[in-house]
């Protein structure tokens, strides 16, 4: 009897598997001890969690891995419908990175997230699973807006000293240049009124800057009652020297109790103070209407001036420089907005008419009751 057969050294083969396996599980423990989160999961509008490491479970909430992977992917989207949106871009483009995404924890609260995935494919070319990586970047992200809104201050105080001022001090020398000029009493009185007012101006705006610093720091909301301070707005806007001003107030007869903040007579005065300085007429008309609503009351400022465009509108509580040549300061609706956002209310601009902003402007004002 003889038998036959054959022979095979698969040490190679063994090593081979043992080096992939050692090498597995050192991905996996790299993996597991990376303080951003790592996953795995299916593709589509919904997900399934594949795998996860114990980062991304901690960040979420979650008191385990098992239970992590048991939730839909996108019921860790605070707007589920991105989740659709997102595997999309990522079959489309076979990677996306750092795409910030606002993400929900297991108890509701939550947090901005820094995605990067990519796609992987099989040999037919067809998605098997996205594998990601994500960061909370909450913190990163008020730090960059900490900065930013920094930024922004120091920009709009440089743009007062180094524009609204200026342009201030410009009138002013331009004025004392008509002083010497002056050939008649009544000639130098006039230039002369020019100059205190140029001086007024300037003290408003070290007044605004101050208060807009008040702001940033936070001012304390108390309850006041908007009459008298519409009635003080209206009688300073009057009193105007270049212009005739008619001014009417419909409000009711009893006191009308807001809850804002103590800076809120500045709106009304800067909002009055815009329709006269605005307006290429020689008499001004200001109507100012009061009316009482639920929980707020709504004040509305006319006037016939020129009008706001509807291209303006969107802008119209933005700082803007004022044209070259031009007198201003333009910081008086931008801070009118600060101030009533502040007191949790709302300011917005309409057409006095509707439909047709050549005649005059709307300011509404809403501020809620005590």
């Amino acid at each position: 009897i003889e038998a036959w057969g054959t022979q095979t050294d698969i040490t190679d083969q063994k090593k081979a598997e043992e080096e992939l396996r050692r090498s597995e599980e050192k991905y996996r423990s790299l993996v597991e001890h990376l303080n951003v989160g790592v996953y795995r999961n299916t593709p589509g509008p919904t997900g399934r969690f594949l795998e996860a490491n114990t980062a991304i479970v901690k960040m979420f909430g979650y008191n385990s891995r098992e239970e992590f992977l048991k939730v839909p992917v996108s019921s860790l989207y605070v707007n589920p419908a991105e989740r659709k949106l997102f595997s999309e871009a990522l079959e489309r483009e076979g990677i996306v990175k750092d795409m910030e995404l606002k993400l929900k924890r297991k108890d509701g609260t939550t947090f901005w997230g820094s995605v990067t995935a990519v796609a992987v494919k099989d040999e037919k070319g067809r998605t098997k699973y996205f594998d990601g990586i994500i960061e909370d970047v909450t913190e990163k992200k008020r730090y960059i807006e900490a900065i930013k809104a920094a930024r922004e201050r120091t920009d709009l105080l440089a743009d007062i000293l180094g524009h609204d001022v200026n342009n201030i001090n410009q009138a002013i020398l331009l004025d004392l240049d008509m002083v010497r000029e002056a050939k008649t009493k009544e000639e130098l009185e006039k230039v002369v009124k020019r100059i205190e007012r140029h001086i007024e101006r300037s003290v408003n705006l070290v007044d605004k800057v101050r208060r807009i610093r008040q702001l940033e720091l936070g001012v304390e909301l108390e309850t006041q009652d908007l009459g008298p301070q519409i009635e003080k707005a209206v009688k300073q806007v009057c009193a105007h020297p270049e212009k005739k001003v008619l001014a009417r107030i419909e409000k009711p007869s009893k006191p009308l109790l807001v809850y804002a903040s103590k800076l809120l007579p500045m709106v009304f005065e800067n909002v009055l103070g815009n329709a006269v300085l605005h307006s290429q007429r020689g008499e001004v008309s200001i109507w100012v209407k009061v009316l009482e609503e639920e929980n707020h009351y709504k004040v509305l400022v006319e006037d016939n001036g020129p009008g706001i465009p509807d291209e303006m509108k969107k802008i119209a509580f933005e700082r803007i420089d004022t044209p070259k040549g031009k007198m201003g300061v333009g910081l008086g609706l931008a801070l009118c907005k600060k101030i009533v956002e502040s007191s949790k209310g709302e300011i917005w601009v309409e057409d006095r008419v509707e439909g047709d902003h050549t005649q005059g402007t709307r300011i509404a004002i809403k501020l809620p009751k005590p």
